[in-house]
């Protein structure tokens, strides 16, 4: 039971149709609003929940810093905002509104006024569209296309939609991929392994679809993704071995064609500021950004 606000709760496996209710009722636009997003991170961000207007406010705790996430399906969102902010201000905490897409600050332009809103260019998602990445036609796909025409030529492979009888060997996998990318050495790295493993070990009791690809028995490629909204998919995991040339063309292709075929976008999440994770998703040509951004109070003059 989650409670009213300004009590909270850890958010739970149990909080799963509620949040999803709340989701369906007001379609998100960016990335981390999905139950098993919240859920998988939720260790590493300390989620809690509250009751808010009949809808729900998000905490996040994190390395002793609290800050709220943009309240969802609240009946006045400027109230919520400023009963986020009082309430971090009774903590003695820095008044923050984190991750707040543009949907958001569409709905209540006041927010402009009243605070400082500050953009976070970092955390803008990635969205493209379906069909393009499916096709791959055209000069600006010549080279996906090629490393995944490439691939399919050098390696007998094997795709496999993700069931509860696969998710033992893709932690391994999951695994085996940090071992060779030393994740116990770079903490964000460390921190996404903890959400995948959460993603994986609960796969049966979330709404994620998953695909991986073996070559001779192995796992050598993982992905993770659920709808968005009525017209986007979401992709929040993609792994593979580098070593073998094209296989993030291949499980990327693979997945699309057989899990969000019936979708127009497809949104792949932010590149968290990293160089080669931006040139990577760049270099797939989307669409559009889905921007977003961070509150606070404005500093007196």
């Amino acid at each position: 039971m989650i409670p009213e606000f300004p009590q909270f709760k850890d958010l739970e496996l149990s909080d799963r149709e509620t949040l999803e209710d709340c989701f369906r009722n007001n379609p998100p636009l960016i990335s981390e609003m999905t139950f098993t997003n919240l859920f998988g991170w939720r260790k590493v961000c300390g989620y809690r929940l509250s009751r808010f207007q009949g809808g729900l406010l998000l905490l996040k705790q994190s390395n002793g810093i609290e800050t709220f996430l943009a309240p969802q399906g609240v009946s006045d969102p400027l109230e919520a905002v400023e009963a986020c902010f009082d309430f971090l201000r009774s903590r003695k905490k820095t008044p923050v509104l984190e991750r707040v897409g543009e949907d958001f600050l569409a709905r209540v332009p006041v927010l402009r006024e009243r605070y400082e809103v500050r953009d976070d260019p970092d955390n803008y998602d990635y969205v493209y569209e379906v069909r393009q990445l499916i096709a791959l036609e055209g000069k600006k796909f010549h080279e996906k296309k090629n490393r995944l025409n490439q691939f399919r030529k050098n390696y007998v492979y094997r795709y496999l939609p993700l069931t509860p009888e696969l998710v033992e060997a893709c932690l391994a996998f999951e695994h085996e991929w940090c071992e060779e990318k030393n994740c116990d050495e770079n903490e964000s790295l460390l921190h996404e392994k903890c959400a995948i493993m959460e993603m994986l070990r609960n796969f049966k009791s979330l709404s994620t679809r998953g695909g991986l690809i073996e070559i001779t028995g192995a796992v050598v490629a993982l992905t993770l993704g659920e709808p968005l909204n009525d017209d986007t998919f979401v992709i929040h995991v993609e792994k593979a071995k580098s070593s073998l040339e094209g296989i993030y063309q291949a499980i990327h292709w693979e997945f699309l064609r057989r899990e969000a075929v019936s979708f127009r976008f497809v949104n792949r999440e932010q590149d968290l500021g990293v160089e080669g994770l931006r040139r990577s998703k760049e270099s797939y040509h989307p669409v559009r950004m889905i921007k977003k951004y961070t509150l606070k109070e404005k500093q007196n003059e």
